[in-house]
């Protein structure tokens, strides 16, 4: 799989919220999988952000934790 960060704005259009929204959403998200900091910028982990929407946003649903699973492993 390839995993291709986005900008705050393009993860906000996936959610169809606010950008203010997700910063708040982005304190229960793990720094270095859900999102990245570059310089001063935050990019979120584009499949594994639509993969929380699938989940509904459960960061402990079952799919979401074998998705982050695969993405650490992947990541060594």
């Amino acid at each position: 799989m390839n995993y291709r960060f986005i900008t705050k704005q393009e993860t906000a259009d996936i959610f169809r919220c606010s950008t203010r929204t997700l910063d708040r959403w982005r304190k229960d998200w793990i720094e270095g999988i859900h999102w990245i900091r570059l310089n001063k910028r935050v990019l979120f982990n584009q499949p594994l952000m639509e993969n929380l929407l699938q989940c509904a946003l459960d960061t402990h649903h079952p799919l979401h934790i074998r998705e982050v699973d695969i993405y650490q492993r992947l990541k060594r």
